[in-house]
């Protein structure tokens, strides 16, 4: 069939244009930095060492003296409905009305996630503050030696939580052996790229949009 529109694929990783160069080259490449990866070292998020990341361990030690009930518990099936309101209570203070379409397509993520739990072989990790769910975080395995992050929610009006589910988690995806974070990508966003960039990722790893060179297929 004819195609009235350029044929596009769209999030194609540099490994691919690397190893299929023949099929690549009828495409013209044009990278998409609002979906470009964020690549951490394990270890350095978990341990959080010297003077780049001396503002985090700042903020979390004043978590530590602020909040002196909290717990840090492994994620599990069970938690489906304290991510929910998570999910919720950062919505209501970023004014997000509840048909918003980007809450109610996250809120469908995470319950598919929740669902599949352990079908999909997910993990993480829920602070709660005086008994109440404040943050989680959600990860699964995507290599041998890294780890990458689906979800990383935190409410707002606790000082430092961001810090501490970062940390926390963290550490849970150091303790089981993973060298590598996949942070993945900050959507265009100035806030999340900047806080992205805050904790010193080792690496950026692009990704392209593909469009046919010829326009239709």
């Amino acid at each position: 069939c004819k195609l009235h529109y350029p044929l596009e694929i769209l999030y194609v990783a540099q490994d691919f244009l690397d190893d299929h160069l023949e099929f690549c080259s009828h495409f013209t490449a044009e990278a998409d930095r609002t979906a470009f990866n964020y690549i951490y070292l394990a270890r350095d998020l978990a341990e959080l060492d010297g003077g780049r990341y001396a503002k985090k361990r700042n903020l979390i030690s004043q978590f530590l003296e602020l909040y002196k009930d909290w717990e840090a518990v492994p994620l599990d099936v069970r938690c489906g409905q304290e991510c929910r309101e998570v999910l919720l209570a950062i919505a209501h203070d970023q004014g997000l009305a509840s048909d918003d379409p980007t809450l109610k397509a996250e809120l469908a993520a995470l319950d598919f996630s929740m669902r599949h739990f352990d079908e999909l072989e997910q993990s993480g990790m829920m602070i709660r503050i005086d008994g109440v769910s404040a943050a989680f975080s959600m990860f699964e395995r995507l290599n041998g030696e890294t780890a990458v992050i689906h979800f990383e929610k935190a409410r707002r009006e606790f000082k430092g939580l961001y810090q501490m589910i970062n940390r926390e988690t963290s550490r849970m995806i150091d303790a089981a052996g993973y060298r590598l974070i996949n942070r993945e990508e900050d959507l265009g966003k100035d806030g999340l790229r900047q806080a992205k960039l805050s904790y010193n990722p080792v690496e950026i790893y692009p990704v392209y949009n593909l469009t046919l060179n010829t326009g239709v297929a």
